[in-house]
């Protein structure tokens, strides 16, 4: 009986070869674009999966009234104070960090003796980030790797990139890019195999290290100046609203 729907269906097909085909090609495109999206959608659900915790982090986000034309700025970054006031206030917040791109900056400027190198991506985060989020070190401590002022932690990849090994721990960079050029020691490498994250850097320095960190660990702007991204770790069962 199949065999015969199946001899039925290949004549019509023949029959109608300009019709046939057309639709066989709509349908395959059809097939192909919903296979994408589907996989699209699992890589993204993927995202920052690998940390400890995930389901009790929660990045501090701003909704701005603006009084003049009635609307409200949504945004996904807070003002420096935010986060350290929420653990503070709040026993339900067990953790914090925070996390801030140099405005302005576009490419650092990285210096190994005579050696200039630029990098895209580098970031300024608490000494807590590594104890919040996890890296897949490979070298250094994470939970005190940016303990000390003027320490950095890099990538595998970065570490190659300048010094063409990977053991590099207790050597030091010129990390520049925005006037100064500050001496970094690096404490740490890690690479990228823990996991997909919306968190993607090269380097991450210590923020009380001067310059732009020293100005967020000592601001009190609660409206203004909501420029970096604020994470809190809720206790088990506590209800985030």
């Amino acid at each position: 009986m199949f065999s015969n729907y199946l001899k039925i269906a290949i004549r019509n097909l023949w029959r109608n070869k300009t019709t046939s085909a057309i639709n066989l090609f709509g349908l395959s495109l059809g097939t192909l674009c919903c296979i994408y999206i589907l996989f699209f959608v699992q890589g993204h659900r993927q995202y920052d999966q690998h940390h400890k915790d995930v389901e009790n982090i929660y990045r501090i986000i701003s909704d701005i009234d603006l009084p003049n034309d009635g609307q409200t700025l949504n945004m996904a970054t807070c003002s420096p104070p935010i986060a350290p006031a929420l653990k503070e206030d709040y026993a339900q917040v067990t953790a914090y960090t925070r996390v801030c791109a140099p405005p302005g900056v576009e490419h650092h400027l990285l210096r190994v003796n005579e050696q200039v190198f630029y990098e895209k991506r580098g970031l300024y985060v608490d000494s807590t980030f590594f104890r919040f989020f996890d890296f897949n070190f490979v070298q250094g401590d994470a939970g005190r790797a940016l303990n000390e002022p003027f320490s950095v932690v890099i990538s595998e990849k970065l570490a190659h990139k300048l010094f063409g090994k990977s053991s590099v721990v207790g050597e030091v960079i010129k990390i520049g890019g925005y006037g100064e050029e500050p001496i970094f020691k690096i404490t740490g490498v890690f690479n990228n195999d823990a996991g997909p994250s919306h968190l993607q850097s090269e380097f991450y320095m210590a923020m009380n290290s001067g310059g732009i960190g020293s100005f967020i660990l000592t601001n009190e702007s609660w409206a203004g100046n909501n420029f970096l991204y604020g994470y809190i770790r809720l206790e088990n069962g506590a209800n985030p609203e």
